[in-house]
């Protein structure tokens, strides 16, 4: 009778702790699940704002080239202006023409700002920080574009890609 009452009662507690175990093993998948959607669509807007501010550029190019603008400091500063209104997480904005092509006057152009630094407090998100960047022509020599795998791969085809992410000193990065 001890047998049989016993037997029952380890039986049910091991059908409970199952159970229990499987409801908290569903619960732990649905909250992982909750937190990739989250990342995923955090990631999906900053890549919709950061598409959406390189086809400005590109409109903004197009219709500058068709009134006729010819000089670099022209295309230089309507580059600079939209990368200064540029969120945090955008670190740099530029264009690259083909040869000949939006200037005809310049064999090659590549107007690029990136961010330099960020100064200000760190530690106090209330702080103001003060954004600076540079200017690289990506179409110098030490930096001569056309001779890219990127250029090859996917400007010269038009392709829209993301590359996957990678390591950089200042963050994890896409591109």
């Amino acid at each position: 009778l001890f047998s049989l009452i016993m037997g029952g009662a380890v039986i049910s507690i091991a059908g409970v702790a199952f159970l229990f175990s499987e409801v908290i093993k569903n619960q732990a998948e649905d909250q992982i699940q909750i937190t990739l959607e989250s990342k995923v669509t955090r990631i999906h807007e900053v890549t919709d704002r950061a598409e959406t501010l390189a086809y400005s550029l590109g409109v903004s190019v197009g219709t500058l080239h068709i009134r006729g603008a010819e000089t670099t400091g022209t295309y230089q500063e309507l580059t600079r202006q939209l990368f200064d209104e540029h969120p945090d997480y955008i670190l740099g904005l530029g264009f690259g023409q083909k040869q000949n092509g939006v200037l005809p006057s310049e064999d090659w152009f590549y107007p690029f700002y990136e961010a330099d630094s960020v100064v200000g407090n760190a530690a106090s998100p209330t702080a103001e920080s003060e954004k600076s960047s540079r200017y690289v022509n990506r179409a110098s020599a030490d930096n001569f574009y056309p001779e890219t795998e990127a250029y090859q791969r996917y400007f010269l085809p038009q392709q829209r890609v993301w590359t996957a992410p990678y390591a950089d000193v200042r963050s994890t990065l896409l591109t």
